[in-house]
């Protein structure tokens, strides 16, 4: 990760999770998790449908995001799953 401010990765993730949630209707988790033992950050996002996942990759804010973080972002990969069962207690 190639940033002058070690906490600019972690801030500019929680920014945009945080104003995906707030502005985004579509958009219903967004949880930010680090890895433990090395800069690597994996996000947990979940949509109300395909056309909600778009409207977000099209939002300024994603897109802006996305200009702002390509100077420390080495690799990133979609992956989309279906929920088989749900077990969270919050």
């Amino acid at each position: 990760m190639l940033a002058s401010d070690p906490l600019a990765p972690p801030n500019a993730i929680l920014a945009n999770a945080a104003t995906s949630l707030e502005e985004e209707d579509g958009c219903i988790v967004f949880d930010v998790c680090e890895a433990q033992d090395r800069p690597v950050f994996f996000l947990y996002e979940k949509y109300v449908d395909e056309d909600a996942f778009r409207l977000h990759l099209a939002a300024p804010h994603c897109r802006d995001f996305d200009r702002a973080s390509s100077s420390w972002v080495s690799e990133k990969t979609v992956e989309r799953f279906s929920l088989l069962r749900q077990t969270s207690r919050t």
